[in-house]
């Protein structure tokens, strides 16, 4: 099924999606003492976050459930060719029995490890504690730190600022049949809103402080966010604006593409850079402009009475 997002490749940012992880496992570097001197310099490689590689050890004399600890780079996924001398330590041996399996059976990649506890001076078994995540076979959407952006006409783009100037936020309705169309906005998401007149863009940066029942309590009657609609509440506050740009000014964007844009999506990487810059260019000089601290004679203690 082809989507506006494929129609408007050069506009939207593609979705992308990633499994889901879930913890698996947490648990201390058993046997440190055996295979990290007390001088050893990878004692200064290690930190919390530090990446690491379970390594099943299938040849081991003393545990047939033996999974070695290793850097994630020290490892290149062939467990039979790799030299054990080169590891941190083991999962302790009263916690490996299921790991072990899942290895064994070929879900090595689906592992992923770190540290998340470590201390270079006490006991060697409670030094580095690691978090086993497991990857699993839920895809989920990617969410990318992007704009949105929305066209609105004259009479909408009127109503925001009599909204925003009454209330102090702004009420939208988005989303509408064929939700495979849709992919809305969360809270704590920007937005920017967008109306043209003549050669001149007015733009608010505005952003997402609630959404669906979460909406209620901005008005005197919670029902009033139930309509018979397919579409969703959500409550704008203002960030920036109104800010007004000449359309001259945008070196990738046309008017055209300005009046096309629907918050349904996440703007281009390009497209959203170009109007952080844009409302940026605005907001600098102003606050400059209008900061006292920007004239170094006040704080001068000889004028000072």
């Amino acid at each position: 099924m082809t989507t506006i997002r494929d129609i408007y490749s050069d506009i939207y940012e593609p979705i992308e999606f990633a499994y889901k992880k879930v913890k698996f496992k947490e648990c201390y570097v058993a046997g440190l003492s055996f295979h990290v001197e007390k001088d050893d310099e990878m004692w200064d490689e290690l930190c919390v976050g530090t990446k690491l590689a379970l390594v099943r050890d299938k040849n081991n004399k003393h545990d047939h459930n033996a999974v070695a600890i290793a850097l994630a780079d020290d490892f290149d996924g062939d467990p039979d060719n790799f030299d054990f001398d080169f590891i941190l330590g083991y999962i302790p041996r009263q916690e490996n029995a299921e790991l072990a399996v899942l290895l064994d059976a070929g879900y090595f990649n689906k592992f992923e490890t770190e540290i998340t506890e470590y201390k270079q001076y006490g006991k060697y078994d409670e030094r580095i504690k690691i978090t086993i995540w497991l990857e699993t076979n839920e895809p989920v959407m990617i969410r990318p730190d992007l704009l949105r952006a929305e066209y609105l006409d004259r009479v909408d783009f009127s109503d925001l600022t009599h909204e925003l100037h009454e209330r102090g936020v702004a009420y939208f309705r988005w989303g509408g049949f064929l939700p495979d169309e849709h992919d809305l906005p969360l809270k704590g998401e920007r937005i920017v809103l967008i109306h043209t007149r003549r050669d001149m863009a007015y733009l608010y940066l505005m952003k997402v402080v609630a959404v669906g029942d979460d909406c209620a309590i901005y008005f005197d009657d919670p029902a009033e966010i139930h309509c018979c609609d397919d579409c969703a509440p959500f409550i704008l506050s203002n960030m920036v604006g109104p800010v007004e740009i000449s359309i001259d000014n945008f070196e990738y964007i046309s008017e055209e593409t300005l009046r096309s844009l629907s918050v349904d999506h996440y703007l281009a990487k390009r497209l959203s850079a170009e109007f952080d810059r844009l409302i940026a260019s605005k907001i600098y000089p102003w606050t400059s402009l209008n900061n006292v601290d920007a004239d170094p004679s006040i704080d001068d203690p000889e004028d000072a009475e």
